[in-house]
């Protein structure tokens, strides 16, 4: 039942902050366990949530966020940055969320099925950073906040004829707002 005043009104209840997803949740969680695990620093690839106080507060516990190859990520990470951190003898965790991982394995079989993708996703995102990585070659990325490229091209420029579509789990769409010319 809605609460309402004397006039009739409505009264709106909105929790603050919203909820993460279960990888954000996930990837937050590891990055306290190794904290506790192995005491501080612990260098995290990028901020694993677009929130600044749960950042804040994992960098008072000891979490470094860095650009580079690193210890924990929640995003995905392209293979040549694990290949980076095994030459480089990096103990790492690998904290990435499961729809991301989904998305990551689905790039690779339909490459292997002789497809080309088209990935939905904004551009320079870590998301899409990491998918674009499991095959370069393969990857179209089509950013509803740009103008979308009229003609995707296939592996090595070639035209593309069999196509499947990607999302990063992050790009928020509205119906109507990609669209892949003729």
């Amino acid at each position: 039942m809605t609460p309402t005043t004397r006039s009739g009104s409505r009264r709106v209840l909105l929790a603050a902050p919203r909820g993460y997803c279960a990888g954000v949740e996930r990837a937050i969680q590891t990055v306290e366990k190794a904290l506790e695990l192995y005491g501080a620093p612990v260098y995290v690839r990028h901020e694993i949530v677009h929130n600044t106080y749960v950042v804040k507060t994992l960098q008072k516990k000891g979490a470094i966020f860095v650009e580079d190859t690193s210890q924990v990520s929640a995003h995905g990470v392209a293979p040549h940055i694990h290949e980076e951190a095994a030459r480089r003898r990096l103990a790492t965790i690998d904290a990435t969320g499961p729809l991301v991982t989904k998305v990551h394995k689905e790039a690779v079989r339909y490459v292997s099925e002789d497809y080309d993708i088209l990935l939905i996703g904004h551009e320079g995102h870590e998301e899409v950073i990491g998918t674009s990585g499991e095959a370069p070659d393969h990857i179209t990325l089509v950013d509803p906040r740009a103008a979308a490229p009229s003609r995707p091209r296939g592996g090595r420029g070639r035209p593309c004829r069999r196509r499947r579509w990607c999302r990063a789990r992050r790009p928020r769409l509205r119906p109507g707002r990609c669209r892949i010319g003729p």
